[in-house]
């Protein structure tokens, strides 16, 4: 699904005409808010997720790169914060035996977006941060076996993305990668 996904907005980027309009330039600063959907690090038999991640980020233009006449990219640097909750039960004829997990990342990033349409804003990008994994018993006595709930760590990935702008200043994203969820949505302010 990933591989169709990016020769898909390969094929996208590499055949649009000539608008050249500067959807995404040096200077302009983007937040995003979205939801996530689909654990990165915790998943699997016995997991459920409490809630979608929550997420936000900022990115700023640093600096434009000429590509050819039809394209050309931009370069942008920023932040990411977000929040998930899932549970891992150790019984599937209980859910009194069970850890509750509460995940935080903040993580730095870095986009490169392909310009080349008015109105849609397609990228790909790297973030690395760290991740505070916090898990709490939820069950009558001690947890079974030896479980280690509290987990910190540097995490880093890829992602590719887009979005679409309906005004000036407001879009629709949305980022298919390794981050905290598999898949991120939601909408974007365009502050200058």
């Amino acid at each position: 699904m990933m591989k169709k996904f990016i020769t898909i907005l390969t094929v996208l980027v590499f055949s649009a005409g000539a608008l050249n309009a500067q959807i995404f330039s040096k200077g302009s600063q983007v937040i995003n808010a979205g939801i996530g959907f689909g654990h990165t690090y915790l998943g699997g038999v016995g997991y459920s997720i409490g809630l979608p991640a929550i997420t936000a980020s900022y990115e700023h233009g640093v600096v434009d790169i000429p590509i050819s006449s039809d394209l050309d990219g931009a370069i942008s640097v920023g932040g990411f914060l977000g929040y998930s909750n899932s549970s891992y039960r150790y019984s599937f004829w209980s859910d009194d035996l069970k850890y509750v997990y509460n995940s935080f990342l903040i993580s730095a990033r870095g986009n490169f977006h392909f310009v080349f349409h008015e109105k849609f804003d397609p990228y790909a990008g790297i973030h690395l941060g760290f991740l505070l994994v916090n898990g709490k018993w939820k069950g009558a006595g001690a947890p079974p076996g030896v479980w280690d709930a509290q987990s910190s760590r540097f995490q880093g990935g890829g992602y590719v993305g887009g979005r679409y702008y309906f005004s000036d200043a407001i879009a629709v994203y949305s980022e298919l990668g390794w981050m905290l969820a598999y898949f991120h949505v939601g909408v974007s302010f365009k502050l200058n």
